[in-house]
This record gives C-alpha cells, sequence and structure tokens, in this order.
C-alpha cells in the first residue's frame, strides 16, 4: 500500500514533486532491513499462563493422592454420608442420636487371640459383630461356637483371607457359601425367626456384581465409618484407641482384627478404648442391635 512506502524522513527531497519508482524500492528496503519493535509483553504473558498451567495439570495427580490419602486415615463424615446414600443397602453407620456404636472384628478365629479378646468383651459388658474367615473357623470351631453363646453375632468374611472383588465370580460364589454352611447355625434371627446374615467383603472393597450376588444369599454387606488402619501397624494399641476416641459418633461401625500381626495390639486397643467409651455414656453393641435404635 502506499502508506508503507512514505519516505523516511532520511530520504525525503524537498521538492514536492510525487516519489518515484526507485524512491519507492529505496524506502521498502530501508523499512525491512530495520522493522519496527514487536511487543513482548503479550508473548510473556502467555508463557507464563502457560507455565502455570503446567505446573496445575503435573500437581493434579499429588493432590488428588493426597487427598485420597488423607481421606482413607481420617474418613470424614461428608463422605461417610455420601457413599451411605449412594450405596444404601451396603451399612456403613446408623444415622441416631443414641449414644451406641457397633463393634466389628474380622479375620478370626485364633485359638490364640479370639478368646481374649472375648475376656475383654466380657469384662466391659460390650458385644461385637465377628467377620469370620471359613478356613480359620475350620481350626478352631468351638471358638465360633463361644462367641455365639457369649451373645455375639457372626458375619460371613468369606473362606479363605483374599480380596473378594480379585475372585471370578464362580470362586466368589464357592468361598461366600463354603463359610456360610459353616455359620449358618450360629445366625441371629429377626423378628420372624430367619436368619440376620451380614457379609464383609475380603480386604474390604465390593463391586455391584459383588452385592448383587449377596443378596441373592439373604446377605446384607456391612463396611464401616471408622476404620484406624490397624492392618498396617502392630504395636500401636492405645494410639488406636485414641484415633477412634477422637473419631467417635453416634451410630457409628468400627472395625478391628483378630489377627496374628496384631494380637497384642487389638487386645491393647480394646482395654482401652471400651472403658472410656463407656464413661463417655456409649453403649458398645452388634450390627443388628445398632439397627433397633432410632433413626434420626
Amino acid at each position: 500500500p502506499p502508506s508503507l512506502l512514505r519516505l523516511p524522513p532520511s530520504l525525503r527531497t524537498s521538492s514536492s514533486s510525487p516519489p518515484t519508482s526507485t524512491d519507492r524500492i529505496r524506502s521498502l528496503s530501508s523499512l525491512l532491513s530495520s522493522p519496527p519493535p514487536l511487543d513482548m509483553s503479550g508473548v510473556r504473558f502467555l508463557a507464563v499462563a502457560l507455565s502455570a498451567l503446567a505446573a496445575v495439570l503435573a500437581a493434579i495427580p499429588l493432590l488428588a493422592f493426597v487427598v485420597a490419602g488423607w481421606s482413607i486415615a481420617v474418613q470424614p463424615r461428608m463422605a461417610v454420608k455420601w457413599m451411605q446414600k449412594k450405596f444404601p443397602n451396603v451399612l456403613f453407620f446408623k444415622p441416631t442420636q443414641d449414644l451406641a456404636v457397633a463393634l466389628t472384628i474380622d479375620d478370626g478365629p485364633h485359638e490364640d487371640i479370639t478368646p481374649e479378646l472375648l475376656d475383654i468383651l466380657k469384662e466391659n459388658d460390650c458385644h461385637a459383630t465377628w467377620f469370620i474367615i471359613g478356613s480359620n473357623m475350620d481350626a478352631c470351631p468351638e471358638i465360633v461356637s463361644r462367641i455365639h453363646t457369649e451373645g455375639h453375632e457372626v458375619g460371613n468374611h468369606t473362606m479363605y483371607d483374599v480380596a473378594s472383588w480379585q475372585l471370578s465370580q464362580e470362586e466368589f460364589v464357592d468361598q461366600l457359601l463354603a463359610a456360610d454352611s459353616r455359620l449358618s447355625k450360629y445366625y441371629f434371627k429377626d423378628g420372624e425367626g430367619g436368619p440376620i446374615k451380614w457379609f464383609r467383603p475380603g480386604h474390604g472393597f465390593f463391586t455391584k456384581k459383588m452385592l448383587e450376588t449377596v443378596e441373592v444369599y439373604q446377605y446384607r454387606t456391612a463396611l464401616g465409618s471408622l476404620f484406624p488402619l490397624d492392618t498396617l501397624f502392630t504395636n500401636q494399641g492405645r494410639n488406636i484407641a485414641r484415633y477412634l476416641l477422637w473419631r467417635i459418633h453416634p451410630g457409628a461401625v468400627l472395625i478391628l482384627h483378630d489377627r496374628v500381626p496384631q494380637k497384642k495390639q487389638t487386645a491393647m486397643a480394646l482395654r482401652s478404648l471400651l472403658p472410656e467409651l463407656k464413661r463417655k455414656g456409649y453403649s458398645i453393641v452388634s450390627l443388628s442391635e445398632l439397627l433397633k435404635l432410632n433413626r434420626t
């Protein structure tokens, strides 16, 4: 365009005559050899914005890991309530204002562990729901009989200590029913005389198919609202009790373990926990007893 071909002051003549073709060529050459400086502020802003976005995207996996870890460790009530609403057929906790909590103990029985735990419960006039592994029961069936005789409830924790969600459908059903055949005479009865059958998946995770399957066999799945990650430790009984007392709430479902690595730890935790809960006015009951409480 003509505007680009105007002569710079150094090339202008005093004459008012229009520029010649040679003048225009010289003017264009001068502009191309010395272009005006670019405004870099917009480029710098875009670079900073892209760097910030990259940092945020890189931090998302770490943030998700931190949030997930915090949620598993603390088990915030809001998250537990959301889970209870999303999976109404799974028991996580009982909405109630009554000062009562359900104690559940997984992975027993063991001949050299369970009797001491039963003694502690008896001393404190407490009941629990014991999620029994069938193969462990085979080694000491008389202990399951004692659990039942002393007013405790039993639930099905499959035949072996494996992650239920990793089993094939056929193997899962086989394990569920094998444990069921051993436990059937020990189940509590409902108001109509039918068995009250609780199931807890091995290693604590379930699938939709698993829930549908156990319901066919009249089981209700129970997880919990307070799990102190006790299987990660072996000698933290008092700290586990402190954690549970810090997080306790009416209608909570507590999860502890009857396992060889936690042999001393669980006993220590119960000896610290149960008297303090009772001092605070709480009753420690089985899952079925918890469900009988008034709903809020």
